[in-house]
């Protein structure tokens, strides 16, 4: 049991110690309260995602899925910028109603409606927000699927394009 103890113990101190880019604002305000991000759980995420290619991320709604590829992908930009290459791309698959609202997450008014809660300190510092509302050819989600982050809801794995799957394409 010791042993399992220290692996455990190991692996919680390692979470703890995760860089969390100064870009980011360090509380949230959800449902009325204020919470911590990251989250305990969007840590050990994190680490599964830097440790695994592909990781699926299970939380129920609400519980911070969101945050977590914008946070990997501003940890491999830093990385990118200090090797003096590009800051990357990110792709983000979700249904029409996320992203009417997930880019003002990222930069408080890149489309119209809710603005929220932003996870950048500042716009000075968020990178620049896309959104594709249209529908892509499977030759255009090939392209786009070859970003350096690519997250995708769960709920979304099964969608069908050209009689392929998303989970078939990441």
């Amino acid at each position: 049991h010791r042993d399992l103890f220290e692996e455990r113990r190991g692996y919680i101190e390692q979470a703890a110690a995760l860089h969390i880019p100064d870009c980011f604002v360090r509380t949230i305000e959800h449902q009325g309260r204020l919470h911590p991000l990251p989250s305990w759980r969007q840590r050990i995420a994190i680490m599964e995602a830097q440790r695994q290619q592909h990781v699926i991320i299970g939380f129920e709604p609400g519980l911070g899925k969101t945050f977590i590829p914008v946070w990997l992908y501003q940890l491999l930009a830093e990385q990118r910028l200090a090797e003096n290459q590009g800051k990357g791309r990110m792709l983000y698959i979700g249904p029409k109603i996320v992203m009417s609202e997930l880019p003002n997450r990222i930069r408080p008014g890149s489309v119209q409606g809710i603005a929220g809660h932003s996870y950048y300190v500042s716009d000075d510092l968020a990178p620049t927000v896309g959104v594709i509302t249209d529908g892509l050819d499977a030759a255009e989600i090939e392209e786009r699927m070859n970003a350096e982050v690519v997250f995708c809801p769960y709920t979304m794995l099964n969608v069908v394009k050209d009689d392929i799957a998303i989970s078939d394409r990441l």
